[in-house]
């Protein structure tokens, strides 16, 4: 090409760039709209109160000078445990301000991963986008610490992706797999291992200059920690759709792994100094407060007792894609169609992705090739596993569709894929996002929706929610308020933590729920002790309930001893000191559930 027809060219093909860039903010705008739009639209809605006021009521009294694991327990490690403190201070007392930090992180969230498939193409940039939002928070609106794991491993998967310096790629993720580990324990160590696979995967093919046994052993502890988990959860079903693809990469890359024990050496020490900086504020809370023995006591031995909770292990994905399958024909309306098509892909997605890379495995795509974005979807999609009901299978979805993408090559595929997103975003905003529990297993299933008929919420619950719930709780939050008062504690069994939140009152012991804090004879007989000390003005039980033991009850029928029967309310019960005491009701305080605060 000469001069001149250089220069004739060069202006067509700088107008086709700025075209193309146009097109390219013009989408990804257009993509955030969407994303502000639904996470707008969704954010208040919903509640489920146990999960909602835990985590408020630990942020309250974070917030109000109470400290954590000493005033009261929690099994997650803290940092989320701050950030709803934060939220609460900036936005004010009340369930709806811990929504707000994970609306923000959504659509950052959904930001990020239209800047990484930007490298596909525009439309597959703003489909991914969009469905990422719409599977995600919006599903189970919950400031679960899930949530902002699944943000952690979209933040990893970009530093992974767009660091090319390994010391600094090394610090950093060290930094970001701290954090995961000290929001979620168990998300933590799945991402640790998936980053970790990964890292040791970019030395494939690469000369051997020393032994690699370091790097090869960590890869063979990976493959036994991830078959003792499945193993553990011990469902088959489990470990062909979630364990076995993880495990499968991490063999393939032990294969291939050639990483020298110095540079081993090296990354491990980059990574636990990123770590370290990661920990070194909740550290220096935990020291300055005597916590380290009763912190490691509740966020590893207490949290194992949810794992043996019956309730964990009864369900079943296969359960779920069996009444999926079977809602195709024998209950052929468009809604019942599409919502069990919709819970049949979430399922099959991560082993779509593990299949698929095999595939790809075997006609020659080497480990120092895989995107971090497939690597980290394939393992973080366990963590599912973790409780086997469809809103586990939602805190990982949204990141195996978005591994997909970076497994197909050909247009047609692409393609396919793009539509797949817009699809399941469109089922899952129309069908599920926002909807309450009390349509059941199988109204989930069958995409049946319901309106929330207490659209405001009621005080320190700005949510919406159903008109009984807002009857109940604000029937049950007066009596609470009026047989004690703000400085007396209340008693709520066996896990029904909302209710010291929305009283502002205190609990007499310092776990929230019984499964958390009674194990065993000992912790029985000492609960009991320092409840005869300073005994609950009222105490409130709900008859059924998932968390109930043989503790539970009998700790209920030994303070109860002490208690009148006040009244039930729903499918609760209140007791009051034997003792009268009454007090007025706040000023301002009404039984109607559409009055606010």
């Amino acid at each position: 090409m000469n001069e001149e027809t250089k220069g004739r060219r060069s202006p067509l093909l700088t107008e086709q760039v700025k075209y193309n860039t146009a097109g390219r903010v013009l989408a990804g705008f257009a993509a955030a709209m969407v994303v502000v739009a639904i996470v707008t639209h969704f954010h208040d809605r919903f509640w489920w109160p146990p999960d909602d006021g835990a985590y408020a009521y630990i942020a309250y009294r974070l917030l109000n000078g109470g400290v954590l694991h000493v005033d009261v327990q929690d099994i997650h490690p803290g940092y989320v445990h701050f950030i709803h403190m934060a939220a609460m201070g900036m936005f004010g007392e009340d369930i709806a301000s811990l929504r707000i930090p994970l609306a923000v992180l959504t659509i950052l969230q959904s930001s990020l991963v239209y800047l990484l498939l930007l490298s596909k193409n525009t439309a597959s940039a703003f489909a991914a986008a969009v469905a990422t939002c719409a599977l995600s928070f919006v599903q189970f609106l919950n400031p679960s610490a899930n949530w902002y794991a699944l943000f952690i491993a979209f933040v990893l998967i970009a530093c992974l992706k767009w660091l090319k310096s390994d010391v600094t790629r090394y610090i950093v993720v060290g930094f970001i797999l701290g954090l995961a580990l000290l929001l979620r324990q168990l998300s933590g160590i799945f991402l640790a291992m998936g980053a970790i696979t990964w890292l040791l995967s970019n030395s494939a093919n690469v000369p051997i200059h020393g032994r690699s046994w370091m790097s090869k052993g960590t890869l063979g502890l990976i493959v036994i920690g991830l078959s003792g988990y499945m193993v553990f959860k011990g469902s088959a079903l489990a470990f062909i759709l979630f364990g076995i693809w993880p495990i499968a990469a991490t063999m393939v890359a032990w294969r291939y792994n050639s990483m020298p024990n110095h540079e081993f050496v090296k990354m491990a020490g980059c990574l636990a100094t990123g770590a370290i900086l990661a920990a070194l504020p909740l550290a220096i809370y935990l020291v300055s407060h005597g916590l380290i023995t009763i912190w490691f006591s509740d966020v590893v031995v207490s949290a194992l007792r949810l794992d043996a909770l019956s309730f964990m292990s009864e369900p079943s994905f296969g359960f779920l894609l069996a009444a999926a399958l079977s809602s195709l024909p024998h209950e052929p309306s468009a809604a019942s169609i599409s919502s069990g098509l919709f819970w049949i892909a979430l399922i099959l997605l991560p082993v779509t992705n593990g299949l698929v890379l095999l595939q790809k495995v075997g006609r020659g795509l080497l480990p120092d090739n895989w995107h971090p974005a497939i690597v980290i979807a394939i393992f973080f999609a366990p963590v599912s596993v973790h409780y086997q009901i469809p809103i586990y299978l939602t805190y990982t979805s949204c990141l195996s569709l978005f591994g997909l993408y970076f497994l197909v090559n050909t247009k047609i595929a692409l393609r396919a894929v793009t539509a797949l997103s817009l699809a399941l975003a469109w089922i899952g905003i129309v069908q599920h996002a926002g909807q309450p529990l009390s349509r059941g297993f199988k109204g989930m299933v069958r995409g049946e929706t319901m309106a929330l008929s207490a659209p405001d919420g009621i005080c320190r619950a700005s949510v919406a929610m159903d008109s009984r719930d807002a009857q109940i709780y604000t029937e049950i939050i007066t009596l609470i308020r009026r047989h004690s008062g703000p400085d007396d504690k209340i008693l709520a069994l066996p896990f029904i933590p909302e209710f010291y939140f929305l009283s502002e009152r205190q609990s007499a012991v310092r776990f929230l729920g019984v499964p958390f804090g009674i194990a065993d004879e000992n912790e029985l007989a000492e609960t009991i002790r320092k409840l005869n000390l300073n005994p609950p003005r009222v105490v409130i039980n709900k008859r059924e309930d998932k968390y109930h033991s043989i503790f539970s009850t009998r700790l209920l029928e030994t303070i109860s001893k002490d208690f009148n029967f006040l009244t039930a309310v729903g499918e609760y019960d209140l007791y009051v000191a034997a003792t009268p005491m009454q007090f007025n009701a706040p000023q301002g305080s009404s039984s109607s559930p559409t009055d606010k605060c």
